[in-house]
């Protein structure tokens, strides 16, 4: 399969055109390797195109107990393999093969085309995963093999590239436009999820996402992505929150997203809040001090539905960009470049009664009463005991400890470093945003 484009890609494209510095600030970010989800769907990618050469014998279920050799490498130098289980053949592969020889039945079609443009964005190209003709109609199909997160036809940047790179390609617009055909159908054929939330015959029917883009959307997009390179040619490097940040890897240093939270949490300590939506409190017409936490809540307790959902999805966005954030540390701690002001120490261990039984005896004859030591589910953990008796009185025998992972915090904490490397200072996003690509 060809290598991704460096000036955009079907990928990229959404992102592309709406944050202009976002390939910029990329560049700052060390690479974290490909995950495992991605290599798998590297080598279903792979699977799919042998099943589907016009000259292929093999079936499917064939497939159980096979090995996928990628050309990628692991940590030992080795490369990578993925063995196709009976999950991953009768969940993903057969539901995808099935759904291509059964329901969409093309006339003409080719596997793993490279698609490119001409002209003033010469240089960007894709992959597209399926082009077909079919009848009056024609189109092209996406696979995509991750179960967690669910993709639409609809509204997708990425499908937009494949065809209207497609249309560069004179043998390709003579097969559609000239042959008359106005629009162009895309689908997006996600089969493991829908396999696991319905019945087959159900997830049959909903196993791929449908969408129809005419001749003159593909032309529009066209001209956004030459819009977006000249920007970037003039040095333009804006950035820009949105939908199109979901898989950037600069997502965790973008300065766009930290303006962008920091406002959130500003606007939530604007609002001051009387005593009077209290239950309780100073007396009426007095104003109760209060903390921000305790005003952000009451707030929100006497805004409108329209806002409390803007703040719902603001909540979501921004959650997501602190997990990209908290991720983004984690793996520069693991290879070996950490973050300056932070380190990396072993989590303090759990301790868990070895047995409640035993436990409940001891706590009796210490004098508490069954009320003290017992919730309604079970036995109070070691730390409330801790609390009620007195740190140091806990018999050792009782209680076993569970060591714990590691964790970065401030390095002021007093915990020793793991790590005998000496952290070094972050990179300068200033620099990185304002020179020349």
């Amino acid at each position: 399969m060809s290598n991704h484009s460096s000036l955009v890609g079907g990928s990229s494209a959404e992102r592309f055109i709406n944050c202009i510095g976002a390939a910029a600030l990329g560049r700052s970010v060390p690479g974290s390797g490909t995950s495992p989800a991605a290599l798998r769907g590297s080598a279903l990618h792979y699977v799919m195109e042998e099943l589907l050469k016009p000259d292929a014998t093999i079936q499917p279920r064939d497939l159980i107990g096979d090995v996928v050799e990628l050309d990628e490498k692991d940590a030992e130098g080795n490369a990578v393999k993925v063995e196709l289980t009976e999950d991953l053949v009768l969940m993903t592969i057969k539901p995808a093969f099935d759904w291509f020889e059964q329901v969409l039945k093309p006339d003409e079609y080719w596997l793993e085309e490279k698609v490119e443009f001409k002209g003033a964005i010469a240089g960007a190209f894709g992959t597209a995963d399926v082009l077909y003709i079919k009848g009056d109609t024609a189109g092209v199909v996406d696979w995509k093999f991750g179960e967690n997160i669910m993709v639409s036809a609809e509204d997708n940047s990425q499908l937009r590239f494949y065809l209207a790179a497609a249309m560069q390609s004179e043998w390709f617009y003579d097969l559609t436009m000239g042959e008359g055909i106005r629009t162009l159908d895309a689908y997006i054929v996600q089969p493991a999820r829908e396999y696991r939330t319905r019945k087959a015959e159900e997830a049959m029917s909903n196993i791929a996402s449908h969408a129809r883009y005419s001749y003159e959307e593909l032309c529009h997009f066209h001209a956004d992505l030459i819009f977006a390179k000249k920007l970037k040619d003039r040095g333009d490097r804006t950035l820009t929150c949105g939908k199109w940040c979901q898989f950037c890897p600069a997502k965790p240093v973008c300065p766009a997203w930290s303006q962008r939270g920091s406002e959130a949490i500003a606007s939530l300590k604007k609002v001051p809040v009387e005593s009077s939506i209290f239950k309780s409190g100073p007396k009426k017409g007095q104003v109760k001090v209060v903390t921000p936490a305790v005003q952000s809540k009451a707030t929100l307790a006497l805004e409108a539905d329209d806002t409390i959902r803007k703040h719902y999805m603001e909540a979501v966005a921004l959650t997501s960009w602190c997990e990209a954030i908290k991720k983004y540390v984690t793996e520069r701690f693991s290879t070996g470049a950490p973050i300056s002001g932070l380190k990396r120490v072993i989590h303090r261990e759990s301790r868990s009664w070895i047995d409640e039984d035993q436990a409940r005896n001891w706590a009796r004859r210490r004098g508490l009463k069954s009320v003290d030591y017992n919730t309604k589910l079970k036995l109070i953990s070691v730390s409330q005991m801790e609390n009620l008796l007195g740190k140091g009185v806990i018999k050792e025998a009782l209680v076993k400890k569970t060591p714990g992972g590691t964790t970065i915090v401030s390095d002021n904490d007093p915990r020793p470093s793991v790590d005998d490397v000496t952290s070094s200072a972050s990179t300068n996003l200033s620099n990185i945003l304002t020179k020349e690509s």
